[in-house]
């Protein structure tokens, strides 16, 4: 089970913020707000982190938190996706993720290790240089996750929210807020898609 929670598109020197979902959930407005500065193209990968909250009938799969670069343009008929594992770590100081704690759910945190971030620094000078090729050119950013479940899973709905964290941003900042899995294009119609732990 994967989810996007975040896309980032820009156009010559602007860059536009749109948080979007795959199909459900609530995106708080404020955060479009907070996001103003974020600009993946000179973030300091150093100080980028993502943050997970899911039930706690669920897991996260091992690499199974991912950044995922991408750049389409249609005229240029050019279109990928790079995948970068995210790393998880024990803690980090956030009183965001404090106020999100939630009874019956977890919070993962994830950074970039040496190796994966320096593989998102080529990445993303590959897509800036392509943006500047090609004027329909669209990059994109996403937080994947994929889950699997410890056992049978309990009735009514399993919520998934994402944060990011990063320079510009004073805290972690909600990208997408209570998703329900169960009505995810992937598993909707049969939770065994979500595999056992």
């Amino acid at each position: 089970m994967t989810i996007d929670s975040m896309n980032v598109s820009a156009k010559l020197a602007a860059v536009l913020v749109v948080l979007f979902l795959a199909g459900c959930g609530t995106i708080p407005v404020s955060s479009i707000y907070k996001l103003r500065n974020f600009d993946i193209k000179t973030t300091n990968l150093a100080k980028f982190f993502a943050a997970v909250r899911i039930p706690q009938s669920l897991a996260i799969r091992e690499q199974g938190v991912k950044i995922d670069l991408g750049f389409k343009s249609e005229k240029a008929e050019i279109q990928f996706t790079e995948h970068i594992i995210m790393q998880q770590i024990d803690s980090l100081p956030s009183p965001a993720l404090k106020g999100a704690q939630k009874s019956g759910y977890k919070i993962y945190i994830f950074k970039l290790n040496d190796r994966d971030a320096q593989k998102m620094r080529v990445v993303r000078s590959r897509i800036n240089r392509l943006r500047k090729e090609h004027d329909d050119g669209v990059g994109s950013l996403s937080i994947d996750v994929e889950t699997c479940r410890r056992g049978a899973l309990p009735g009514g709905p399993l919520f998934l929210s994402t944060y990011l964290k990063s320079a510009e941003l004073d805290d972690f900042v909600v990208l997408v807020n209570n998703a329900d899995i169960k009505k995810l294009d992937d598993v909707k119609g049969s939770l065994d898609k979500i595999p056992l732990c």
